[in-house]
């Protein structure tokens, strides 16, 4: 969840996966540099800061995105793909991304 996370969040106008996906771990460097130099958390103090990030966002409106949910939706474009007899698709707004994704 954290590689999506990062990525959509720098540039979610963009709409490309595979572009999110360098950009979060560009991002998750950074994040994993910064935390080496923290001391560790035990794997329940872990677990409720992540449910804490994941409550807040949701109540802020914020969509999750989960490693499952980019599979489904690159199944969906190579579907859609498949459809338009093209190599290629990818869907162009978040909108549509989010949407493709829910109903999976």
């Amino acid at each position: 969840m954290p590689l999506s996370a990062a990525g959509w969040s720098r540039n979610a106008s963009v709409g490309l996966v595979g572009v999110a996906k360098q950009d979060a771990d560009r991002g998750m460097k950074v994040v994993n540099a910064y935390l080496a130099t923290k001391e560790g958390f035990t794997a329940g103090e872990m677990e409720a800061k992540i449910e804490a990030i994941l409550d807040m966002l949701q109540k802020k409106g914020g969509s999750v995105i989960t490693r499952e949910d980019v599979e489904l939706l690159e199944e969906a474009e190579h579907e859609e793909a498949r459809k338009r007899q093209t190599w290629d698709f990818k869907f162009s707004s978040d909108e549509k991304m989010l949407e493709v994704i829910a109903a999976r």
